[in-house]
């Protein structure tokens, strides 16, 4: 049988934590106030503050104050060392590389040799809550979130799990589509939404994550296993050249790429990629 003290002690457990009526002038402020001046504490002041009182570690276990470390630990960014993007997106323009990381688009300013960037980011945009996973550019704005009307559907008949994870324009009418059944497929809505004009298949059965063209005849796919960057001709079925981008056991998919005609750069989960058409 449980003693005195312990039953005491199991009661005062269950009792709901109640802000000390008396104590530090700080903690009879608001509690809004209190979330704000919280959130600037680090991991090991949080963990001391839970130490002492109930209220308190009730208190310092909230989400929003979790949260920015959480996500700092999880996605750190990109570094010449190789940390964790979380599902990148990219975008360029001039110049200039846009890339999301978390909540936020950081652009980035090439170097004079056009390859590698400038450590620090030329802007940041800032404005979501939760991370941002796609957005394009338009006429010097940013476009990361918003709405729509369907307009149709594309292709039908397709296998349970044949999910698209990319699709690009060319045009208003044609465009192209990639996603888990490995096949890469261009559409013209002028001829039919339900059957693709051409189609490209994945040689060893990889997820697709991104694809991107230059317009005319080349297309780059980015794949789930290893990191590997294929570059297509699409007037042929068979892939031109694929690049391993890494060779550990540290495996991720490419979560995005973009191309020039000197350069490719492909966003991994752990870094960014850089491949040279000119020095192979």
């Amino acid at each position: 049988m449980a003693t005195a003290a312990e039953e005491k002690a199991a009661a005062a457990a269950r009792e709901p934590a109640c802000r000390p009526a008396a104590g530090p002038a700080l903690l009879r402020l608001p509690e809004e106030l209190l979330l704000l001046i919280f959130s600037y504490l680090d991991m090991q002041a949080l963990g001391r503050l839970a130490q002492v009182c109930r209220w308190l570690r009730r208190f310092t276990s909230c989400d929003l104050l979790w949260r920015r470390i959480a996500r700092a630990s999880l996605n750190s960014g990109f570094t010449r060392l190789g940390t964790d993007l979380q599902m990148p997106w990219m975008q360029l323009e001039g110049d200039s590389l846009y890339i999301s990381q978390a909540n936020f688009i950081l652009a980035y300013q090439f170097r004079p040799d056009g390859a590698s960037l400038n450590r620090r980011p030329l802007g940041v945009f800032v404005g979501h809550d939760e991370d941002v996973c796609h957005f394009v550019l338009a006429n010097s704005h940013i476009i990361s979130a918003g709405g729509g009307q369907l307009m149709t559907h594309l292709g039908s008949d397709f296998p349970p799990g044949a999910g698209v994870l990319d699709v690009m324009y060319e045009s208003p009418f044609t465009l192209l589509s990639c996603g888990y059944d490995t096949y890469v497929r261009y559409w013209d809505l002028r001829a039919s939404a339900r059957k693709c004009v051409m189609e490209w298949e994945e040689p060893h059965d990889s997820t697709l994550y991104c694809l991107q063209t230059d317009g005319n005849h080349l297309l780059a796919t980015g794949s789930s296993y290893y990191g590997v960057v294929r570059l297509w001709d699409r007037r042929q079925r068979a892939c031109l050249h694929a690049f391993p981008l890494t060779s550990t056991p540290l495996s991720s998919p490419v979560y995005c790429l973009r191309f020039t005609t000197r350069h490719l750069y492909a966003a991994l989960s752990y870094n960014l990629h850089v491949l040279d058409f000119q020095n192979p």
